[in-house]
């Protein structure tokens, strides 16, 4: 094929891809992670327009106004009156629930975990998201202590798939920039349960130095549910900064990741998780960051280096600089931008509302 003839093709391959996608996703409504609402969850600054989500009730009824199909929120605090309540609205909005919960420690906590997911399940929910620990490389400084956190890993996933088990439900595991893919797969393996699965954030592990395509590709066979996630990047001296972009405006091909997962794991809810918030610094230039990455492979770096270079931006938005108003009028612009993009361009369902809500701002 000729080159010219290559550059012709490219916008009947890209059409192509989205059609296929249109097809996989007909009718399925995108989900919301609570962490998109940072700022309007629980907030004590009041607004008008944009007024606090008090619990999990008030969150549903802005999402059934935007058409959120799942929505994945933490429920440690609630008691049965809530969950029913939760139940009943689920019905009603024809909407899904994922219950976010910390995981039992020690066997002293699993009394508390057992108490929570029993809570979770008079809500309607199945399944259950949770994570493991925060960024390696802000955690931990010393190879040593990080392999002793490691060792307790399966210990506390084992104690919570007793449960699980037990309950009748399933357990989604972040991967939070905590451990590398290769890991995350010994990890899953070595429990062999149907019970505890993967929730698997799509840009998380660029932080890593991990490839998120790749990422995505070798962990799609574990995935349970999706943090459906654009990455915006900027270059700085010490590594590189990332953070959340509304879909579609970041560096991810998303459209790509979504056509793996719908192959491996075609099940699965997708939650847009677009956190407005400043950037993440990845220092992967300093001495520090490699201090629990003995075995990394400089090709690592180089190829994110590459990537940042490439497609970084000349600066990333400062959030924490801006208003409390500011940024709840910025984050819900970034929420109604990403589901527009969803469902033009990544197959998802599209309700006129939103279009109108989106023109407003």
């Amino acid at each position: 094929m000729l080159r010219r003839d290559l550059l012709l093709s490219l916008p009947t391959l890209l059409a192509l891809r989205n059609s296929t996608l249109a097809a996989t996703f007909s009718g399925q409504r995108l989900g919301l992670a609570i962490q998109s609402y940072a700022h309007r969850w629980k907030s004590s600054h009041s607004s008008l327009k944009y007024p606090a989500f008090r619990d999990a009730l008030d969150v549903m009824d802005h999402g059934r106004e935007i058409g959120v199909g799942s929505l994945q929120i933490d429920m440690t605090d609630w008691d049965r009156g809530l969950a029913q309540k939760v139940h009943s609205s689920c019905e009603s909005y024809d909407m899904k629930i994922e219950g976010s919960l910390r995981l039992p420690q020690a066997v002293g906590d699993v009394d508390r975990f057992t108490r929570e997911i029993k809570i979770g399940k008079e809500a309607g929910v199945t399944l259950f998201h949770t994570v493991l620990g925060g960024a390696r490389y802000e955690v931990f400084t010393r190879l040593a202590d990080y392999e002793q956190w490691k060792s307790t890993l399966r210990r506390t996933l084992e104690l919570a798939e007793t449960v699980a088990r037990k309950q009748g439900v399933q357990i989604a595991v972040e991967n939070h920039q905590d451990l590398q893919t290769s890991e995350w797969i010994e990890l899953m393996d070595s429990l062999s349960s149907s019970q505890i699965g993967i929730c698997l954030d799509t840009g998380s592990n660029l932080g890593l130095l991990e490839s998120p395509l790749e990422v995505v590709r070798r962990l799609a066979p574990y995935t349970l549910s999706v943090h459906l996630k654009d990455v915006a990047v900027h270059a700085v001296e010490d590594g590189f900064e990332m953070t959340a972009a509304p879909l579609g405006q970041g560096i991810l091909d998303l459209p790509e990741m979504l056509s793996i997962l719908r192959a491996d794991a075609p099940r699965v809810e997708y939650h847009l998780k677009m956190p407005t918030c400043d950037a993440l610094h990845v220092p992967c230039m300093r001495d520090a960051y490699w201090s629990t990455f003995p075995e990394k492979s400089g090709i690592d770096l180089a190829r994110t280096l590459t990537l940042i270079q490439k497609k970084g931006l000349p600066k990333l938005p400062q959030i924490s600089s801006i208003s409390p108003e500011g940024k709840l009028v910025l984050e819900e612009k970034n929420i109604l931008d990403s589901f527009s993009y969803a469902g033009s361009s990544l197959g998802f369902y599209q309700i006129q509302i939103m279009k109108a809500q989106a023109e407003d701002h």
